[in-house]
């Protein structure tokens, strides 16, 4: 078992020596909006078998490397299908003239047989695009054992940004991010988002503080000061997921916002 800063989760470099399976590019430059669309029709998991995950890398120096990246992002998602932990906390404090917030966050999984299963895995196909490679690949053991599927229109948003679905003996959790410059960042930022949404619907202790702040007028002895009226909240998790699978993701056509649609066996 790894402890994992979400961080370093994030932005550590990886190097294996898997064989990618395909080279597929989208050939002319398009526009930056006609492009995401091509990206959001690749990036639904649930237009695959529930033996299908979907795979994400940065540009890199060379394809391999690229597809080799996207294979072990892959991998880890396999292995968090198997067993995670998931420990979030978030305190926040605020009054009439300033907000403050603190969060962070930890993910436990077993991850020493990821290169053994890049090793294993069979790539579906392989998509390049000007800022993200894409990898779909077939596992031997299947990710989930549902019949959801999410359809496409164009640049339309899928209703479940606005409405998270109800999938029967499945937590489901819905995962935000800003953009960052590296957008391959900013959609696993929105990946782990939506674990720590469904770590928060299995298991949560939240709470709502309030306390006054008495602050005296120095200039006038008499005075009996005033009173700040100060608020918070504190939201703490800590829930073990099986079955977590990242089934859909989309990013606004703009790149203003990335999300992800996650689920997790009850």
């Amino acid at each position: 078992m790894r402890t994992i800063c979400v961080i370093n989760l994030l932005f550590a470099v990886f190097s294996l020596s898997a064989q990618p399976s395909c080279s597929i590019g989208i050939g002319n430059i398009v526009s930056r909006e006609q492009e995401r669309i091509e990206i959001n029709a690749v990036l639904n998991t649930t237009m695959f078998d529930n033996f299908t995950y979907i795979g994400i890398s940065p540009r890199m120096s060379t394809r391999k490397k690229e597809i080799e990246r996207a294979k072990l992002h892959i991998a880890n998602q396999i292995a968090m299908n198997r067993f995670c932990k998931i420990d979030y906390g978030f305190v926040s404090n605020f009054n009439n003239d300033f907000y403050r917030d603190v969060k962070d966050s930890n993910i436990d999984y077993k991850d020493d047989m990821t290169e053994e299963i890049c090793e294993e895995l069979n790539v579906v196909f392989c998509r390049y695009f000007s800022e993200l490679t894409i990898v779909a690949a077939r596992y031997k053991e299947p990710a989930a054992d549902i019949n959801f599927k999410v359809t496409r229109n164009n640049n339309v948003p899928p209703w479940w940004i606005y409405e998270i679905p109800k999938i029967e003996g499945w937590y489901v959790g819905v995962g935000m991010s800003n953009p960052y410059s590296i957008p391959y960042r900013a959609m696993v930022v929105a990946d782990i988002n939506a674990a720590q949404q469904i770590s928060l619907e299995k298991n949560a202790f939240i709470r709502t503080w309030t306390y006054d702040k008495i602050t005296e007028d120095q200039s006038n002895s008499t005075s009996a000061g005033q009173a700040n009226l100060y608020s918070g909240d504190v939201i703490l998790s800590s829930a073990e997921l099986r079955g977590l699978y990242i089934i859909d993701r989309w990013i606004e056509p703009d790149g203003s916002c990335f999300y992800s649609l996650a689920i997790a066996r009850k």
